[in-house]
């Protein structure tokens, strides 16, 4: 019997695409959906029979979901991975990590930087997945809710490893009583519950390399930029945004525990152009009404950025 509890996920960022790395951090995970897939290759030639012909072990993919609670040291993994580069200053005794969205890929085989997952399942050997890439992230603001994130992983290469002994580091997830919002710069009440993803559109390719794995990670089309979210229809005044078309500043602030150096762990969403594309105003029953939006963050030109990460904690490093 293998339970849940008992199972771990290491994750270590690797320097080349191609090479495993073992520098481990452990995080705490709500599940995962990891899978690997070996497409059968089945032959076409007819052979005077009713039955097909024989099958062959094809493409091997390697495609699933990382749910988890943010932590403020362990989130940076993914923010990185996702945006494809991050920036370190300092603030007094802070690390303050700034994540923008890449205009480039890591390498001509990787569109994002790579890391090395390692999953034990409470049995046998733990899975080691090699060039596993941030296609997307989400990361979810519900009231009365611990904070939530889902990584959509791509991995390229599958295999068992010995398992390591985890050790989770200290410092408590966000949840939503430490958020806040504004928009155009003004404090806002309304919004019930906010979800931000960015999407990479990363797709494998096949390439003639002797293997059944994909050669490369690269980009299919556009990076998207998203969010939604429930709101209380206090008043017309978003609605009237967008049905005009206008565009503002939207800014999600989690501010979390303070630490020993008398400082707050913190992750800002700052989008400085966003786009409402979907305000839906309907009468479901007599109760309150409360209003599902969509929207998109644009790129802006003077910001040079569609969405800027910004994380507060005590990590000096996110590339092992």
């Amino acid at each position: 019997m293998s339970y849940g509890a008992l199972s771990h996920l290491g994750i270590s960022a690797q320097q080349s695409f191609g090479t495993a790395t073992g520098s481990w951090d452990y995080m705490p995970i709500i599940s995962e959906s990891l899978v690997t897939e070996i497409e059968q290759l089945e032959e076409e030639g007819m052979r005077a029979r009713f039955e097909a012909g024989a099958t062959h072990e094809g493409l091997i993919t390697i495609v699933g979901d990382i749910v988890f609670e943010p932590h403020p040291i362990l989130m940076g993994h993914f923010l990185r991975g996702v945006t494809g580069q991050g920036s370190l200053s300092y603030s007094n005794s802070a690390c303050v990590w700034e994540f923008i969205p890449k205009q480039g890929d890591f390498s001509t085989n990787c569109a994002l930087p790579p890391f090395t997952l390692q999953i034990y399942r409470d049995n046998g050997s733990a899975w080691q997945f090699t060039d596993a890439i941030v296609n997307q992230l989400g990361i979810e603001i519900s009231g009365g809710a611990m904070v939530k994130a889902t990584a959509s992983m791509l991995c390229r290469v599958s295999s068992l490893m010995t398992k390591t002994s985890p050790s989770f580091p200290a410092g408590n997830p966000y949840n939503w009583s430490q958020a806040s919002l504004s928009l155009a710069g003004a404090a806002n009440g309304d919004f019930e519950s906010f979800v931000f993803t960015i999407n990479n559109n990363i797709e494998g390719i096949t390439v003639l390399d002797n293997t059944r794995l994909h050669g490369k990670y690269l980009r299919a089309g556009y990076r998207e930029s998203i969010f939604n979210g429930n709101m209380d229809f206090a008043s017309q005044a978003e609605f009237n945004k967008f049905r005009v078309g206008s565009e503002q500043a939207i800014k999600l602030t989690v501010t979390g525990d303070t630490t020993a150096t008398s400082y707050n762990n913190q992750l800002v969403i700052d989008i400085p152009q966003g786009k409402y594309s979907s305000f839906p105003v309907n009468i479901s029953g007599a109760g309150r009404m409360s209003i599902g939006v969509d929207g998109v963050a644009k790129y802006n030109t003077t910001s040079a950025y569609a969405v800027r990460f910004t994380l507060t904690n005590t990590r000096t490093t996110y590339a092992n």
